[in-house]
């Protein structure tokens, strides 16, 4: 699993925990209304009224995740809902258990699909609800039930949109989730299509004359032996020549240039949350280097991306008469065992391959931690030649 899609699967489990943890704090109130009930309706109804209460709990958790998703059952609101109404009316043994409907009013609100129906739906569970505790009350007027309905209108409409809000934020994490899966696709797409434009911008000239010449030295052949020789060995130099290019465009593909690989890391680090600061290249900078360079730089992002939380990123570029130095410094590395972070008791795979890119030119690699969160990798490339280092 990527980094991104690590980071929305997280999201939607804590999302999902707070509603677990709402029926834990309401399943602690049926406890200690529990013993409310038992002194005076006796242990085995206050039992038994608990038991189903618990049971109401379970299904509604699986109709909220069921909502979330978008895939509640109408069947599920209903039974929930005369479960809701049967408890709500043990409010005149017990009062505690006047949140009951308003629970349930936010759970089956998931399922529903207008703000009406929403506002509908609280504003019948309050009146229902103020029923019992009106009547239970000790000073009952005529004013006491509209009241009571419009308090618990108000709690239960506050419950329903905190479940709205979380059923909103999980749609958010799945459209950015399928986003950033697209986003992905369309960059390898745009490759592909660049990679075949510049193909065909390379071989379409080329081949076009070939095919052209090749036509024309089966025609004179018969009466121009001559010619057509002369026309075979164009099409000989039109091959070569376009083979050389291919072979030119994949090494071009295949060695990436320092500036290129820059702003390309930019793009995906700042895409991925990090800001990134990153130096112009210096023109005398020798190819062989800035290839060299391009590959730490390419690495170095990779594992700011695959193992931090980097905020900041940090590309410093310092030449000398005899010496080029590129340092990728990020933060955001989170506390590990030793070994566990590239280049702390030992480099990953990529760092190990990368050491040798740098040291067949003569360079010298160094990565690990510097202060506590912090990562770098430093390059030292000499500007000479190798043989001449000797």
């Amino acid at each position: 699993m990527d980094d991104g899609a690590e980071r929305f699967a997280r999201a939607r489990k804590i999302l999902l925990r707070t509603y677990d943890l709402t029926a834990v704090a309401i399943g602690l109130a049926f406890g200690f209304g529990a013993l409310d009930l038992s002194a005076k309706a006796g242990p085995a109804v206050a039992a038994g009224l608990t038991g189903l209460a618990l049971w109401f709990l379970w299904r509604i958790q699986r109709m909220t995740r069921d909502g979330l998703q978008g895939t509640a059952a109408v069947r599920d609101v209903v039974v929930n809902g005369v479960v809701a109404a049967g408890l709500t009316l043990v409010m005149f043994l017990s009062p505690g258990w006047f949140m009951v409907a308003p629970f349930w009013a936010a759970a089956a609100s998931l399922a529903l699909r207008s703000t009406r129906q929403v506002a509908a739906l609280c504003a019948a569970t309050a009146a229902f609800t103020a029923l019992p505790v009106t009547l239970t009350g000790d000073d009952v007027g005529w004013y006491s039930w509209p009241v009571t309905t419009l308090l618990l209108a108000i709690v239960t409409g506050l419950s329903a949109f905190t479940y709205l809000s979380g059923k909103w934020l999980m749609e958010i994490l799945r459209e950015a989730e399928i986003a950033q899966e697209s986003q992905a696709r369309l960059a390898v797409t745009e490759e592909r299509l660049r990679i075949a434009r510049d193909l065909h911008d390379l071989l379409g000239h080329q081949l076009s004359l070939i095919a052209v010449k090749t036509e024309l030295a089966i025609r004179v052949v018969p009466v121009d032996a001559g010619r057509a020789q002369e026309e075979l060995r164009d099409v000989q130099r039109s091959a070569r020549s376009a083979l050389r290019e291919v072979r030119a465009t994949i090494r071009g593909y295949r060695d990436p240039s320092l500036d290129g690989e820059l702003v390309s890391v930019g793009g995906v680090l700042a895409a991925a949350g990090t800001a990134c600061d990153f130096p112009a290249v210096p023109p005398e900078l020798p190819a062989e280097q800035g290839t060299v360079l391009a590959w730490v730089v390419r690495e170095a992002a990779t594992n700011v991306l695959k193992h931090s939380r980097a905020r900041n990123c940090s590309i410093t570029l310092v030449t000398t008469a005899s010496a080029v130095t590129l340092t990728v410094r990020n933060d955001g590395v989170p506390r590990r065992a030793p070994g566990d972070i590239p280049g702390d008791d030992g480099p990953g795979d990529g760092l190990a391959g990368l050491s040798s890119r740098v040291e067949a030119v003569g360079g010298r690699l160094s990565a690990g931690p510097e202060e506590p969160g912090c990562f770098a990798v430093v390059a030292e490339l000499p500007l000479v030649p190798v043989q001449s280092l000797a």
